[in-house]
């Protein structure tokens, strides 16, 4: 796959002259913090508590809500025994033995719950799991009553799941070098080619791909920037993420394998989520302003926190009314400007670049609605 050459061509994208005015409506179109939090993105670094949330069953890797505690087993009772005072005789109490007509009491114990954590040790080849040859849509061989978490997040998940707002100064020293290891701890060095002269522009429009890692998050694997006002492509690059990879999502971000592999032998990708964010922050102040569809994963998978959005799915809610079709970039565009965007099929996936141009696109649309007067 060769980035920047996967769009239609067919498409004819608007240009918007950058003054002023253009920026002052774009401005206007920025969402508040209680909404770009209402609707999922993440406006602070979080805390060590939400990162606590976050840790995964070492064994299944399942999110747990509430770290298991220990077990309490108390003894079966079978009616309570009652010192009558003064007497020195037990006096037996009959009140739980009672019970409406009809009702039915099961003496019998019950068995221990079902097992929570369910996993498959090996891994899958031609759709089968090594360790016992099932299938990959069947349920896991090995089972433990609960999951296993560690006692408390290390430095490596405090680091991992840590959001970074858009700097002041210039991101330029640390560009030529990977900030992550691959699990190997072999360093990655970041090919210099890809690595392009800074250029801060007053808008952007932003489309990620995600791919899902062997501990099922989601990993940033395509990252494409372009300038709002021209069009121009400021970043298109396959990110190599840091973690190992469960599958590359390739139904939606139209990514394999091959491809991924392919970026690294010949020097073309990013090595590593931290590379591709300092890379973005080349173009980028924080007063720059960020266009996306739906942008809150996009902004997650970058773990950045940038106050300046304006969301073309967010915009569309504004107009109070229920969307014929559902408010998708593919649908809205359809409807609203009569553009056909997504139209490669689910074996080809979709095309960031082509998404970052369309998201654009219906913004363009909405600053048109607003008078200049």
């Amino acid at each position: 796959m060769k980035m920047a050459d996967t769009m239609e061509d067919s498409i004819a994208w608007s240009k918007v002259d950058e003054t002023s005015v253009a920026i002052e409506k774009l401005r206007l179109l920025c969402h508040t913090r209680a909404e770009l939090t209402k609707e999922g993105y993440v406006a602070e670094p979080l805390s060590v508590r939400q990162i606590e949330a976050k840790m995964r069953c070492l064994k299944c890797s399942a999110r747990v809500k509430k770290r298991p505690g220990p077990k309490c087993f108390p003894a079966p009772v079978t009616e309570n025994k009652i010192m009558n005072p003064g007497s020195g005789q037990k006096k037996t109490d009959n009140s739980n033995k009672r019970m409406n007509k009809g009702e039915h009491v099961d003496a019998a114990p019950k068995g221990p719950p079902p097992p929570r954590c369910v996993y498959h040790p090996g891994r899958v080849k031609d759709k089968r799991f090594l360790c016992c040859g099932k299938h990959v849509s069947q349920p896991g061989c090995i089972e433990y009553q609960e999951h296993i978490l560690p006692l408390h997040p290390d430095n490596r998940l405090l680091e991992y799941w840590q959001y970074h707002p858009t700097p002041d100064f210039d991101a330029e020293d640390s560009v030529h070098r990977s900030p992550g290891r691959r699990p190997g701890g072999k360093q990655l060095w970041q090919d210099k080619r890809i690595v392009k002269a800074r250029r801060r522009v007053s808008a952007i429009a932003l489309d990620c791909e995600m791919g899902i890692s062997t501990t099922g998050e989601s990993e940033l694997i395509r990252l494409t920037a372009v300038e709002f006002f021209n069009g121009d492509v400021l970043i298109d690059r396959l990110v190599y993420p840091n973690e190992p990879m469960q599958h590359w999502n390739t139904r939606y971000s139209g990514i394999t394998g091959a491809d991924m592999h392919d970026a690294k032998r010949r020097g073309a990708c990013i090595f590593g989520r931290d590379m591709a964010r300092e890379l973005l922050w080349r173009h980028i102040r924080p007063e720059t302003i960020i266009i996306v569809h739906g942008g809150q994963n996009d902004l997650s998978a970058l773990r950045w926190l940038h106050s300046r959005v304006v969301d073309s799915l967010i915009l569309e809610s504004y107009m109070g009314v229920k969307t014929a079709g559902g408010r998708s970039l593919q649908n809205l565009c359809k409807l609203k400007l009569g553009i056909a965007v997504q139209q490669k099929g689910a074996r080809v996936g979709h095309d960031s670049l082509e998404d970052a141009m369309a998201c654009r696109e219906l913004v363009i649309d909405w600053m048109r609605r607003i008078p200049e007067d």
